[in-house]
């Protein structure tokens, strides 16, 4: 990074580099460069554990106001890379500064103009809407219906989701038809998050499930609640842009506990515990 800003600032340039444990204020870097008799001053932030995102924030001698840029980086780019990048951009930013602002345009708001939106600014919060079905080859595992999903990132590998569907399907052995809501909640692995504008994630799912279970036999209905759980492979892909992309799951279900349909005093069927579950739909992150 030093190496690159030098460089293209020009070989009488001196570049002092100091590391903290945290951003100062504008006022209190801007006291460290005059400590230093420095022109310019430069703060470049490593939001992420991942060091896949840095932010720069530059404030040119003879302005008042701060330029910045966001850079965002694959996690298979070389560190040195990322350096030279970052170092290119400081010197950017500092040569923009020599220059007057069009139309009274900050530099900070004209990168902003010009800079494509970063995708992950939109990843703290996901909402997933889908068609979900399921198939078993047995009793009471073949329906569809629709689903909707909630993920928060806690972390950059890790999400907290919520889950809501609901599903019809019916029980040709027994003559019935069932109707089922199933929630549920758990967590995501995010095993892959390409930062690419058109980007791509594949996140490995583990939920618990409770699902109410509402069954009708010539005009007779018998409901319960059923524990459950599912693990899965969640695909998702932003091809147009950051905001909303397609979605794509694969997986199993189980159901624990007692899983006979008693309707009066008989058993009209016996629903198998397991069943193979994908969705397809939308994902639109914030």
């Amino acid at each position: 990074m030093t190496s690159a800003a030098r460089q293209a600032l020009g070989g009488d340039a001196v570049v002092l580099v100091e590391e903290l444990p945290a951003l100062p204020t504008s006022d209190e870097a801007a006291s460290r460069a005059e400590r230093d008799h420095a022109a310019d001053v430069v703060e470049v932030d490593w939001p992420e554990a991942t060091h896949t995102h840095a932010t720069v924030r530059v404030h040119a001698a003879g302005r008042t106001d701060w330029a910045e840029r966001d850079l965002t980086f694959a996690p298979a780019d070389p560190p040195d890379e990322r350096g030279r990048t970052i170092g290119f951009a400081i010197a950017s930013l500092i040569r923009s500064g020599d220059e007057p602002s069009p139309n009274g345009a900050t530099p900070s708001s004209r990168d902003k103009a010009e800079r494509p939106p970063d995708p992950t600014a939109f990843s703290r919060v996901m909402i997933d809407a889908a068609g979900v079905g399921t198939l078993g080859g047995a009793s009471g595992t073949d329906a569809a219906g629709a689903e909707i999903a909630g993920l928060v990132v806690l972390h950059p590998r890790i999400a907290a989701v919520a889950i809501a569907d609901v599903r019809l399907g019916d029980i040709p052995s027994a003559q019935s038809t069932f109707s089922s809501v199933q929630l549920g909640g758990g967590a995501a692995w995010r095993a892959l998050v390409s930062p690419a504008r058109r980007s791509f994630e594949l996140d490995l799912h583990a939920d618990i499930l409770a699902t109410f279970l509402r069954v009708s036999h010539y005009g007779q209905t018998q409901a319960a609640w059923q524990p459950g759980a599912r693990v899965a492979v969640e695909a998702a892909w932003f091809p147009l842009g950051p905001r909303v992309g397609f979605l794509a799951l694969a997986g199993g279900e189980a159901v624990f506990g007692n899983t006979s349909i008693v309707i009066g005093t008989h058993t009209v069927a016996t629903v198998f515990p397991v069943r193979a579950v994908g969705e397809v739909g939308l994902r639109a992150r914030f």
